[in-house]
C-alpha cells in the first residue's frame, strides 16, 4: 500500500466523525462474511492475519475477509482464486450507495480453510 494511501485512511480513522462516503467508498472494497456454525469453538479454525499481497491485500479478521486495493482497475481475484467466485466483481464496493458483503456457508468456510491449510503446508 503506498504511504499517500496508508497516511489517507490513518486520517480517515483519526476524523471518523467527519468522514463523508465519498470518502468511504473511494476504494475498492470485497468483504466476505464467512459464516461460522458450531458454537465458539468454531471461531477459533478461522484466519486472524493479512496474505501479503500488492492487489488486493486481504485481512482474514476470524469470520470476515476483507480484500482492499487502492486502484478498482487493478482489483484481481488471483490472490484468492478458490475463494472469489467467477462474479466476484459482483461484491466489490467501489463509489456505491450501497453497500455487498458476500455470505459463504459453513460448508463452504470450511472447504476454504481445508485447502488453504493444504495449500500453505505446500508451500512451506
Amino acid at each position: 500500500m503506498s504511504d499517500m494511501v496508508k497516511e489517507e485512511l490513518r486520517l480517515m480513522i483519526l476524523d471518523f466523525e467527519i468522514v463523508t462516503t465519498k470518502q468511504l467508498t473511494k476504494y475498492p472494497l470485497l468483504i466476505t462474511h464467512l459464516k461460522t456454525l458450531g458454537g465458539p469453538e468454531a471461531f477459533t479454525h478461522n484466519f486472524v492475519g493479512f496474505v501479503n499481497t500488492e492487489n488486493p491485500i486481504v485481512v482474514f479478521m476470524n469470520d470476515f475477509v476483507v480484500q482492499f486495493c487502492e486502484d478498482s482497475l487493478n482489483f484481481q481475484s488471483e490472490n484468492l482464486p478458490e475463494f472469489n467466485p467467477e462474479n466476484y466483481r459482483d461484491f466489490i464496493n467501489y463509489e456505491e450507495d450501497t453497500f455487498v458483503i458476500r455470505t459463504v456457508s459453513d460448508a463452504g468456510r470450511r472447504e476454504f480453510l481445508r485447502g488453504y491449510h493444504r495449500e500453505m503446508r505446500g508451500n512451506v
